[in-house]
């Protein structure tokens, strides 16, 4: 459809965090336990560290003692961090790296040969690995071109973060996958919900103060969940079954809320992963279109109310939405708060 009207809780990355983690003994224990062993610290601990590039191709190396691929990965010294390690081994198994080397963001704990191994992934431009004697054979390869031999461990990982659609949308809000990826005709951008605390609506020469309590939390989460993304507001607020057919682009499918700031992203918002249909849409998301506005009712008596600010303007206090209609893609939102249009992450 064209558009008409075109006119360490977390351990990397600027986005909420899937993938939980825990730190030091008591991962361990937990991932001891998980896999049936009696006692984390006789456990032989390992680590590694899968390589993912932009086009989600993956870093696989053929083992010269059996017929297995993985990533690089090994045990972890005493003393040791996992992250530490599997960085480590990367560098022993595939030569120095020329770019920095950020914590990694942690995928699972497997059980392997009688050890705990703690996956982690890093995203890195494509180089052509130096090999020590551990393995013969190195191959870049997407998530649908693993050997058959590939280990059941490594390919478990790749599949979490790659393998299909929903794991991919894991990825950008973890930051291992920058925003937007593109998938077939579907596309998968970052963007903005809604803001909270207070703003100014130019359009309607008012302040607007949005309470964090009834936005960042599960239960706003889970309403977002399938809320359509349309191309600028209606004339009318509504979104009826025309304006529907003329605007819907498409859907949010992740809500999350950002655990640290960036230029982006700021942890009095809630942003999502978006599942993108329309190719113009995606064009001016990354052109002109570049902000987001959420479209909120309240329809319980007294749920708002109107204030006189200091300045002479009204302040406008909002209470708990009763329903969320819609995102709207625009080219600047009132939770841009007067700055530059920062609503979609691209």
């Amino acid at each position: 459809m064209p558009i008409h009207k075109a006119g360490s809780g977390y351990q990397w990355g600027n986005h909420g965090h899937i993938y939980p983690t825990r730190a030091g003994a008591e991962k361990q224990a937990a991932a001891a336990h998980a896999h049936g062993f009696q006692d984390a610290a006789d456990t032989p601990q390992c680590a590694g560290l899968l390589l993912v590039t932009q086009d989600r191709e993956f870093l696989l190396l053929k083992r010269t003692d059996r017929d297995e691929w993985e990533g690089p990965g090994g045990h972890v010294k005493e003393g040791e961090s996992d992250t530490a390690a599997a960085i480590r081994e990367c560098f022993e198994e595939v030569g120095p790296l020329s770019f920095p080397m950020p914590d990694p963001v942690f995928i699972r704990t497997t059980a392997e040969y009688g050890c705990l191994y703690a996956i982690y992934a890093q995203r890195v431009d494509r180089f052509t690995p130096v090999l020590n004697e551990e393995h013969s054979e190195a191959r870049w390869v997407t998530a649908h071109e693993l050997p058959e031999t590939t280990h059941p461990g490594t390919r478990a990982a790749i599949e979490s973060i790659a393998g299909n659609e929903r794991a991919i949308a894991g990825s950008i809000q973890t930051g291992l996958f920058p925003s937007p990826q593109r998938i077939n005709d579907l596309w998968l951008f970052d963007l903005r919900v809604t803001g909270t605390g207070v703003s100014f609506r130019s359009q309607l020469n008012e302040w607007v103060y949005r309470p964090p309590e009834f936005y960042l939390c599960p239960e706003f989460l889970e309403r977002c969940n399938g809320v359509p993304v349309i191309f600028n507001h209606p004339e009318k607020s509504s979104l009826n079954t025309e304006e529907w057919r003329e605007r819907a682009i498409g859907a949010l499918i992740l809500p999350y809320i950002p655990v640290t700031e960036d230029d982006k992203h700021r942890i009095d918002e809630v942003w999502s992963i978006a599942r993108i249909y329309d190719s113009d849409a995606a064009e001016l998301m990354m052109t002109t279109h570049t902000s987001t506005s959420p479209s909120v009712k309240f329809e319980t008596e007294g749920s708002t109310q109107s204030v006189l600010a200091e300045d002479g303007n009204l302040l406008l206090i909002e209470g708990n939405p009763s329903f969320l209609c819609h995102v709207a893609v625009c080219s600047a939102g009132v939770w841009d708060q007067g700055g530059a249009p920062r609503g979609i992450n691209y």
